[in-house]
């Protein structure tokens, strides 16, 4: 199995625009979740809600931990710049 790796970085980032570029891909994850779980219901109406609401539940749990860990900075320290890293592994069989 070969595996390809790309890591993006970026560095310097302001609170609000790093809250909003992670809570936009968790959003992203929520959303695809559900669109998932519409095609999967097309296909056999018989599946239910379980699992889909069981993935929203963790990914509206990480989005609330990080709301909160910002929430937290921007009260210590406003000037406090963050450095985001988003790491892509691709498995080709």
């Amino acid at each position: 199995m070969d595996t390809t790796k790309f890591i993006i970085k970026e560095s310097g980032l302001k609170e609000e625009v790093s809250k909003k570029f992670i809570i936009k891909m968790i959003n992203h994850q929520i959303n695809n979740c559900k669109l998932d779980y519409v095609t999967e219901w097309e296909r056999d109406h018989s599946i239910t809600t379980e699992s889909k609401d069981e993935k929203i539940e963790i990914l509206e749990n990480k989005k609330k931990k990080f709301e909160a860990f910002f929430d937290n900075c921007q009260s210590l320290n406003p000037a406090t710049n963050f450095n985001i890293a988003i790491e892509i592994n691709m498995d080709h069989s």
